[in-house]
């Protein structure tokens, strides 16, 4: 996250535009994933509902909303956003964390 906030500031574009479209890379199949396994938290119910709210509602207003602030306001300094990087790291770090400890859904022998 670093060498990524610290980019804009060196003046080279292509460098940064490289950047940019390999952490895209890399997010995608992260990704691509978690949009298949969260559904499967919830019953079949429950489960548009709890999608819509998970991932439409609650998702976009505490990181479509709460990060920018943060980052703004933490973004005082003429060099680079290093205080920007840490809580971006900071939120990567706990969102791990707690995807981590989300349960198995499969189980590991497979279906008989």
């Amino acid at each position: 996250m670093f060498p990524i906030i610290a980019l804009p500031h060196t003046g080279r574009q292509l460098l940064l535009f490289a950047a940019l479209r390999g952490a895209v890379a890399a997010f995608l199949p992260l990704l691509a994933v978690t949009v298949a396994y969260l559904p499967e938290l919830y019953e079949p119910q429950a489960r548009c509902t709890g999608m819509t709210l998970c991932h439409n509602h609650l998702s976009r207003i505490l990181g479509g909303s709460l990060t920018p602030l943060v980052a703004t306001a933490t973004a005082r300094t003429d060099g680079p956003p290093r205080a920007v990087a840490s809580c971006l790291t900071a939120v990567a770090l706990f969102s791990l964390g707690r995807f981590a400890l989300l349960p198995e859904i499969r189980s590991v022998t497979g279906p008989a």
